[in-house]
């Protein structure tokens, strides 16, 4: 739920960028800004569960999706600093941006 209107999670992940799903424990003032970062109970209620239930990541997970909506890259729990974890994973922010580029 989004604004008070039940929405997909489809609507809220952007098309034209990444974009970070991070649980309600993950700062998101510690992620950069090439992502759109949405923060559990902050931009969004998953009110039956079920998102969380799918989505497969705790109260400090992460999940990264790409700009065609599918999952690059997941943390269940354990997220402490965002850009730390992107990097161990191999898709910092500003890696991703030079990817898009070669397009």
């Amino acid at each position: 739920m989004r604004d008070g209107v039940r929405v997909s999670t489809l609507d809220l992940v952007a098309h034209d960028r990444f974009t970070l799903i991070v649980g309600a424990g993950v700062s998101a003032s510690t992620a950069a800004s090439p992502l759109r970062v949405l923060v559990a109970g902050r931009d969004f209620v998953d009110l039956d569960g079920q998102w969380t239930a799918v989505g497969g990541i705790g109260d400090d997970g992460a999940l990264l999706v790409r700009p065609d909506q599918h999952v690059a890259w997941r943390a269940a729990t354990g997220v402490r600093g965002v850009n730390g974890e992107l990097a161990r994973a191999g898709t910092h922010p500003r890696s991703m941006a030079c990817r898009a580029d070669r397009k």
